[in-house]
């Protein structure tokens, strides 16, 4: 009897749940194929190639780290994913928890993070057992899902071969002191945070003095930004009024959801997250990118009782092209705030890359969605959060 369902997995990490997958799905009427580690020892075994051609489903469990080793063109993982990408079978990806997406993948396999996934819920082997088999059981899936896939990965690709040169030129301009983007208002977005004070609140280089206007979704789905882009506009968002985009929590809270979006108590010992969100308003997608989409953080550098940490966005072509906001960190004693090296990150819903501990002194980071490239394309799924922690010294 002919396999239907192709099981890769990584070893280490994912032999055991793929391992129960396999016992389920068998259990469920299919026949699936699991390569045996006696298959994985030494050299790449091609046969595992007919095994691939045999079955019309290609499941891959992901565990953490579980691509970490596909830069190497040998690879086992690698070499199943670009074969079941070069003969069109039918896809479905497991994420075990823990697993995140590498920074870069290898061009003949990038295509896999725009396919849809299963995530592992803890506690609830039936519920990926559940999804898998819908997934499997999908009659809408077509190959032509892979040629968009596709599409999008290369378009990846062609910004990321532009991107070192836009980040030389702003490295370049930082080193002899000219204002990074060339305007006055830019240079105040990411003003020195060694001033005595800076300005609290929610900003931006919009004519006039009341800033930026606000949209609600609605408003936003049926046409009121044409074809403008606009960055952390949305007076309804997820995250509340997004023009307080900056905010600030307790590592240690258990719910890391209740954010303070104006202000935060500090605690001896304590260390605290600063999170930036970066949203761009359009709902067009890739027709509206946001173009050279640089954050940054200045942290107040003085000892006070009130000190001020401030988040930056820049992008080229949005209107207007400069955010910024605040949140205040107080207490009844005096300290500074500390920024924590190697904690600044950017995280969306391909995972997470980590940025530069200079982007936490005022050095402007490109973000983006596939890639740090600066493209940001217009709607949720594309949003992103720029992180940081930091800590309070306190002074006797």
């Amino acid at each position: 009897m002919m396999n239907d369902v192709f099981i890769s997995y990584r070893r280490e990490g994912g032999g055991d749940f793929a391992g129960r997958l396999y016992d389920r799905l068998k259990a469920a009427g299919y026949n699936p194929f699991l390569d045996k580690e006696d298959m994985r020892s030494g050299k790449f075994n091609k046969q595992i190639y007919k095994k691939i051609d045999e079955c019309r489903h290609f499941l891959l469990v992901l565990p953490k780290g579980g691509l970490d080793r596909c830069r190497k063109e040998g690879d086992w993982v690698r070499l199943e994913v670009e074969h079941a990408l070069e003969s069109r079978k039918h896809i479905v990806i497991v994420k075990m928890n823990g697993f995140r997406w590498p920074r870069r993948l290898p061009s003949s396999i990038a295509a896999i993070k725009q396919i849809q996934d299963v995530k592992e819920s803890p506690g609830s082997f039936d519920v990926v057992v559940d999804s898998v088999i819908d997934q499997l059981n999908d009659d809408t899936w077509s190959e032509a899902e892979y040629d968009e896939a596709e599409q999008i990965a290369s378009r990846g690709r062609a910004r990321q071969k532009i991107r070192f040169v836009g980040i030389g030129a702003a490295v370049a301009a930082v080193i002899f002191g000219m204002a990074i983007w060339g305007i006055p208002a830019a240079i105040s977005a990411f003003e020195s945070s060694k001033a005595p004070s800076v300005t609290w609140g929610w900003g931006d280089n919009a004519d006039g003095a009341r800033g930026r206007p606000s949209y609600t979704i609605a408003q936003i789905n049926k046409g009121a930004l044409g074809d403008l882009v606009v960055l952390n506009s949305i007076s309804d968002s997820p995250i509340g009024d997004e023009k307080n985009f900056v905010g600030a929590a307790a590592v240690t809270e258990k719910e890391i959801d209740t954010w303070n979006a104006d202000s935060i108590w500090v605690a001896e010992n304590g260390t605290y997250i600063v999170r930036m969100f970066v949203h761009n308003n359009s709902p067009k997608g890739y027709d509206a990118v946001s173009e050279n989409t640089m954050v940054c953080f200045t942290i107040d550098q003085e000892t006070g009782k009130e000190l001020v940490v401030k988040g930056a966005i820049h992008s080229d072509n949005a209107n207007p092209t400069d955010y910024t906001d605040t949140v205040v960190f107080m207490s009844d004693r005096s300290f500074r705030l500390e920024y924590i090296p190697g904690t600044a990150e950017y995280n969306n819903n391909l995972g997470f890359v980590s940025l530069d501990d200079a982007v936490a002194s005022g050095l402007p980071a490109y973000v983006g969605y596939e890639s740090m490239d600066g493209v940001l394309p217009g709607c949720y799924e594309y949003a992103g959060v720029a992180t940081i922690k930091v800590k309070p010294v306190f002074v006797e």
